[in-house]
């Protein structure tokens, strides 16, 4: 008898408050799942989500678009290595001829003459020459300078010119001036002609400035020995002295 009244102590019935725990337990589980199941499509926003709701674990892995970040918040990336070049393009027509530039710088040149000794008397004695060539009309700045030793010779005065001569060596087409001197017995006389030259043979006589045309020409320095009946006999003059005979040329253009 003892037995059984102890076996009915334990397998009494719940207590009151057990059954109402109980009860109001199921209500609320049913009730979330209700509240889940029964809520409606896109009911759900901003304003339903806590802050920080949304992690990486919610996102799916490479859905996101550069247009669903801030600007500025996509740092750019490093600099690629440069692409091979691309083919070399044809060339394309030759464009119009330009406009003539401004005329260059004046041009000129000279050189040295060498001794002549024993020069013949009362003639016209070529003592040196030189090329001259003009690419477009140009005026002739010419220089000349040299020694004649009388050597007591009959020649009575010296003159030193420069004379331009076609290319063939026919015709005297421009001339300098001439410097003249006379010696006082057996002495070297320097001379030194130039300048602009002047159209025409004769270098004693003034005129404008002659313009050569384009084309080759011979430049001169001629000296000649006078007076004294043009003749000299025994004794000749000499050209040149130490060397330092030279002529030369500057093209000064026509602009």
């Amino acid at each position: 008898m003892e037995r059984n009244s102890k076996r009915r102590r334990i397998l009494r019935p719940p207590s009151p408050a057990m059954v109402v725990a109980c009860i109001g337990l199921a209500i609320a589980l049913s009730g979330t799942a209700y509240a889940v199941t029964a809520l409606p499509r896109n009911s759900v926003g901003t304003a339903q989500l806590k802050a920080n709701a949304v992690n990486s674990a919610k996102v799916k892995n490479r859905s996101l678009l550069r247009a669903d970040f801030k600007a500025g918040q996509l740092p750019a990336g490093a600099t690629g290595s440069a692409g091979p070049a691309g083919p070399t393009g044809s060339a394309g027509p030759a464009g119009p001829q330009g406009a003539k530039g401004d005329r260059g710088p004046s041009f000129g040149d000279g050189r040295q003459i060498p001794n002549m000794n024993n020069i013949p008397c009362g003639q016209d004695v070529v003592v040196g020459s030189q090329t001259l060539t003009v690419t477009e009309p140009s005026r002739i700045w010419v220089h000349g300078h040299g020694a004649l030793r009388d050597d007591a010779s009959a020649a009575t005065e010296y003159g030193l010119w420069l004379q331009l001569r076609n290319a063939g060596d026919t015709a005297t087409l421009a001339v300098s001036t001439r410097a003249w001197d006379v010696p006082g017995g057996d002495e070297v006389l320097a001379l030194s002609p130039g300048g602009l030259m002047l159209p025409g043979d004769d270098p004693d006589s003034p005129a404008p400035a002659f313009v050569a045309p384009a084309g080759t020409y011979i430049l001169q320095l001629a000296v000649l020995a006078g007076g004294g009946g043009y003749a000299c006999a025994g004794n000749f003059p000499d050209f040149g002295f130490n060397q330092g005979s030279a002529m030369g040329y500057v093209l000064l253009g026509n602009g």
